[in-house]
Order: structure tokens, then C-alpha cells, then sequence
């Protein structure tokens, strides 16, 4: 049977290695996949899939987006267009970017955008 980790962090946001390094993990831990979904980025992914092509191990382009709703609220997306341009304007918004999307850039509604093109 072939394992996989759908939920991977790397130096991209909170984890502790490179997404090169990670995808090394990977194989040396027997994986035939893994799923990078680092906290509101996706720039680790390329990274990550070059190295996977590399070791034979498949890399998911993945994200952990941070929300609240009565608290703190992660939701995980998988299979991204990591080159999306409203995919990127939400990540670079919710990674410190400088604030939320005003109507006067034509960004009020970057996360509707979002959701439809995503």
C-alpha cells in the first residue's frame, strides 16, 4: 500500500524545513506523495515539485488557508493553479499583505474572485 501526507508545512510558513528538504523526508520516509499546504502561500510548491520530480515523489499543490469563524479556522485546499494571479493577490493579503482589498485598488472582492476562479 503507498503512503501519503496531504498536509505538509515547510520553511515557506511555520515549518521547520526547506520544501526541498522536506520532499527528501518524504522519501526516506517510504512516501509516494505529499501535499504541500503551507499557511496562506503557495511559494514553496515549485520548490517542492522539483524536487519531487527529481526523488519520484509526487508533490500536490496545496494551501492552509487561515480564517476565523467564533475562532481560529484552517481550511485546506488541494490540486491549485499555484500560478492563479487572484490566488496569489489573496495569499500575498492574508500573508502581510498591506491590509485587507479596498474598492478603490479593485480588491473588495478578492475573495469572491477567488472562490469563483479557484
Amino acid at each position: 500500500m503507498k503512503r501519503i501526507d496531504m498536509h505538509v508545512h515547510t520553511t515557506a510558513s511555520d515549518g521547520t524545513c526547506s520544501p526541498a528538504e522536506v520532499v527528501k523526508l518524504a522519501k526516506e520516509k517510504g512516501l509516494a506523495a505529499i501535499a504541500i499546504t503551507d499557511h496562506d502561500t503557495v511559494s514553496g510548491y515549485e520548490e517542492a515539485k522539483k524536487a519531487g520530480e527529481e526523488l519520484g515523489i509526487e508533490v500536490v499543490p496545496g494551501i492552509e488557508i487561515s480564517t476565523r469563524y467564533l475562532g481560529p479556522v484552517h481550511i485546506l485546499g488541494y490540486y491549485l493553479d499555484t500560478a492563479s494571479p487572484v490566488l496569489n493577490e489573496v495569499s500575498q493579503w492574508l500573508g502581510g499583505g498591506p491590509g485587507p482589498p479596498q474598492p478603490q485598488d479593485g480588491g473588495a472582492d478578492a475573495g469572491r474572485r477567488a472562490g469563483r476562479q479557484l
